[in-house]
């Protein structure tokens, strides 16, 4: 993370970076718990400072895909924002577009104006899916994603 850090500072932009394994630290895992790892959105400003860390929500699990997330990942829980030069920002991760209500929580009780995401979609279901979510979650909140 520090590399990414160095160059947000280095070249005065704004990161968005999906996706990173987190090892759970400083917390009290439960049984079966403990070697998970949280998939994790951070966010780092122009002066290379983590402005926001978020722990996805929704795993992606799909036994009939052989993809099931919740065998290495534990699910966050809190709803992440942070403001920006460019107005306030929701934070997420890939799978979660799949349930509105978080994007709605981010728009109309955080006042987030842009929505990130991040994804990883399967060759299949990103052809069929992913533009069409992105819209959606776009329309419903009226803001940009």
């Amino acid at each position: 993370m520090a590399r990414y850090c160095d160059l947000a500072r280095q070249h005065g932009v704004w990161l968005s970076l999906g996706g990173f394994q987190e090892p759970p630290q400083g917390e009290a895992s439960s049984e079966g718990e403990g070697a998970k790892i949280f998939n994790t959105h951070v966010v780092i400003d122009a002066e290379g400072k983590v402005v926001a860390a978020y722990r996805k929500i929704h795993l992606f699990d799909a036994p009939f895909t052989g993809l099931v997330e919740s065998k290495q990942a534990r699910p966050g829980s809190e709803v992440v924002w942070c403001d920006s030069p460019i107005g306030r920002l929701g934070v997420t991760i890939c799978y979660d577009m799949r349930f509105p209500e978080l994007y709605q929580r981010l728009r109309f009780e955080h006042g987030c104006e842009v929505l990130l995401m991040p994804s990883a979609f399967t060759m299949e279901t990103g052809e069929a899916h992913w533009e069409p979510l992105l819209r959606a979650r776009a329309i419903e909140c009226q803001c940009f994603v």
